[in-house]
């Protein structure tokens, strides 16, 4: 029961993420630092790092990375194109 498919965000779990935690998300997904997602949005990296927090919460996610792996499996955000 350790692995990442008991998590909560692999089966479509956990609470709807808001507009404000996908867009962060969105940001983040294409491989850019906190700081320059913070550039970029207009925001705090406070505040960035405090919506990631958010959504990892509401996902059952145990880092960053899974948030964001656990937002595209559930549908929250797109897979991302890197050039």
């Amino acid at each position: 029961m350790d692995g990442p498919e008991d998590a909560s965000g692999l089966d479509g779990g956990g609470a709807p993420l808001t507009t404000t935690e996908r867009t962060v998300l969105a940001v983040l997904a294409r491989g850019t630092s906190v700081g320059k997602a913070a550039e970029t949005l207009g925001w705090s990296e406070r505040e960035v790092c405090a919506q990631l927090a958010s959504a990892g919460r509401k996902l059952g996610a145990r880092s960053g990375l899974e948030v964001l792996i656990f937002a595209v499996r559930r549908g929250d955000i797109r897979r991302p194109v890197v050039d």
